[in-house]
């Protein structure tokens, strides 16, 4: 129940934003909608079409309450979903002329063109898997993926903002042809704790949840990001449209998705993170709602009318700001100001009224540096030093200063 909480938002926000696009592009191509008089009944057309709805609740009970395989659970929806192909023509009235025999013809027909069809458009999805698979097998077999995860954290050192752009882009390599489930164990259990240890290395409080979504998200996003881009060739085989040209005009749709991710890490009141009441998440789901619409309207260029380049600007500015309200304010009246370290060896910082002290410190390792931020509370009514928090630094000439020990039960 925790996680469906923490990703109620952001999934529906990013629907809605699907929803916004395809508004947008009927602008674009100066659409028009239906007569009323042509428009069909809704709730005709919902009953008309509810049968169509029963063999997902088969395969929803079926790997549910039975707990089959998911193999078997969509074999057996297909066979049902086949046989409602085939009593469908018992109840349309345009066949109410015909003989049973005749509506038994038509349904088993129906069934066969389908399966026909199905295999046609297989063969592109096939080779698309199969090539997919020889990559996978490359990168599992060979240990390339830890290898892949020792490469990200050494390009990235101290800089989480790297260091989230590297484990984006490696969740959509690892994400090629892989099982989205299979992409996020292998992916949270090699990157989470790395980017739980450098977020507070650089400031932030990374909360778990947030972590394993954003590598979730990104095993998603690479279905449909090209050259493999699997849902792509499945959607293109429907559409009968060029596979490649599909997935990057769905890389396109999505760039919305991919910037949730590198929100909700660096604001986790999206995932409903210190949210005190009711009126607070509403007011948290307005306002990014209005920021994701806001960056839908500027990467497709249009709002009302066709975006002008400075219009542009403006658009991307304000969900910068609507998103991240705390980074923009920090630009103009930063949240902590940056001292000399003798400043503080010495006992000459002096503190007010509610600040603190962070002290970022670095671990060098046989595996590369590792990084610590301890925050630590003021001390009011003289200056503030190493010896009150019960540290013992000692200056060395090729290391700097260094931690030799610290006092029991003190605030170190």
């Amino acid at each position: 129940m925790e996680v469906v909480k923490a990703a109620i938002i952001p999934a529906l926000i990013s629907y809605m934003a699907l929803l916004y696009i395809s508004h947008l592009e009927a602008l674009k191509l100066d659409l028009k909608g239906l007569p009323k008089a042509d428009i069909p009944h809704l709730w005709k057309t919902f009953i008309g079409g509810l049968h169509y709805l029963l063999p997902i609740v088969v395969l929803i009970y079926l790997l549910m309450i039975k707990r089959w395989t998911p193999g078997s659970a969509v074999f057996y929806s297909i066979l049902f979903l086949m046989g409602i192909i085939v009593v469908q023509h018992f109840w349309r009235p345009n066949q109410a002329a015909d003989s049973v025999w005749v509506r038994f013809k038509a349904g088993v027909a129906d069934v066969l063109q389908g399966m026909v069809s199905g295999t046609r458009n297989m063969i592109t999805i096939g080779v698309a898997v199969a090539t997919a698979g020889i990559i996978v097998g490359a990168v599992s077999s060979t240990g390339l993926n830890n290898a892949m995860v020792g490469l990200v954290e050494a390009i990235a050192g101290n800089n989480i903002y790297l260091l989230l752009g590297l484990t984006a882009l490696l969740c959509l390599v690892l994400g090629i042809g892989l099982p989205t489930t299979a992409n996020y164990l292998v992916v949270a259990s090699l990157m989470a704790g790395v980017l739980v240890e450098l977020g507070s290395a650089a400031g932030l409080t990374l909360p778990i949840i947030a972590v394993h979504l954003f590598v979730f998200y990104f095993g998603l996003l690479a279905d449909d990001t090209p050259p493999v881009c699997l849902a792509a060739y499945a959607a293109s085989a429907i559409s009968r449209a060029d596979p490649i040209k599909t997935g990057i005009q769905a890389f396109a749709y999505d760039i919305r998705t991919a910037i949730l991710p590198f929100v909700f890490i660096f604001n986790p009141q999206l995932l409903l993170i210190g949210v005190s009441s009711w009126w607070h998440g509403i007011s948290v789901f307005v306002v990014a709602l209005i920021a994701i619409l806001s960056f839908s309207s500027a990467t497709q260029g249009w709002l009302l009318i066709r975006n002008r380049w400075y219009e542009t600007i403006v658009l991307l500015f304000a969900t910068w700001i609507l998103f991240l309200p705390n980074a923009a304010m920090s630009r103009i009246w930063p949240e902590f100001e940056a001292v000399e370290f003798d400043t503080f060896t010495q006992g000459q910082l002096v503190l007010e009224q509610g600040q603190q002290v962070r002290l970022h410190v670095t671990r060098h390792t046989n595996y590369g540096d590792r990084f610590k931020l301890f925050v630590f509370p003021a001390k009011l009514g003289g200056p503030f030093s190493a010896e009150d928090l019960g540290m013992d630094l000692a200056f060395e000439e090729q290391q700097g200063w260094v931690v030799q020990s610290f006092s029991y039960l003190s605030s170190a």
